[in-house]
């Protein structure tokens, strides 16, 4: 498991870094999905992807499920705040997301083997496609739209501190089969003016500080 570092609001404004190539191994050789099996503290560890454009496509047009009882290790301190965006704008609404390892655009389920407690801007960023999971997810959707034979190797992996039950961070890898997407990305769960508990998910503004 890759080490999650302090986000910083200077090297990463919208909640994620590239760190350079891609370094894990994929074990997946045709299009489909695999998930880590939960850890001895019920938490999702990761999720890989081949990804195809028929699964991207039926991943959209699937419904999504009700998954207001499925809740990640470290659900249930949530409340609806006032959070800086990285644009400077505000967002209003639920401090935490149910955060997918791999989104559903990407064909991945609902399940608990593949869902994090992820702040609003861990999953979205500034929700205009480009920051935080959002990024990673985008630029696959955007690969495999103007790739529609390819596919795109994608594995997800939370990063935890011994028993925390919230990750502090996300690392993603993303290898496209023609080699023009190659990364290997760290996504920040942390939140601007918050701070978090991640042994058990609560949190403060830290603005007074």
């Amino acid at each position: 498991m890759a080490k999650a570092t302090e986000w910083s609001k200077e090297r990463a404004p919208n909640y994620y870094q590239v760190l350079g190539p891609a370094t894990q191994e994929f074990s997946l050789e045709e299009s489909g999905t695999a998930y880590g099996t939960l850890d001895a503290y019920g938490r999702a560890t990761y999720a890989e992807g081949n990804v195809s454009a028929e699964m991207m496509r039926d991943g959209i047009d699937r419904p999504r499920e009700n998954m207001s009882h499925t809740n990640p290790t470290g659900w249930g301190s949530n409340e609806q705040v006032s959070m800086l965006e990285p644009s400077g704008d505000t967002y209003h609404g639920y401090f935490w997301n149910r955060s997918h390892l791999l989104a559903k655009s990407l064909g991945g389920d609902d399940e608990l083997h593949n869902l994090v407690t992820g702040t609003r801007m861990q999953n979205v960023g500034g929700n205009d496609g480009n920051g935080g999971m959002a990024y990673c997810e985008t630029t696959c959707r955007d690969w495999l739209e103007s790739h529609p034979d390819g596919l795109i190797h994608y594995r997800a992996e939370a990063s935890y501190v011994d028993g925390e039950l919230v990750p502090r961070s996300v690392f993603v890898d993303m290898l496209s089969s023609d080699g023009t997407i190659d990364q290997h990305v760290e996504v920040f769960n942390a939140a601007e003016g918050f701070a978090i508990d991640y042994s058990n998910g609560t949190f403060a503004s830290d603005c007074g500080r």
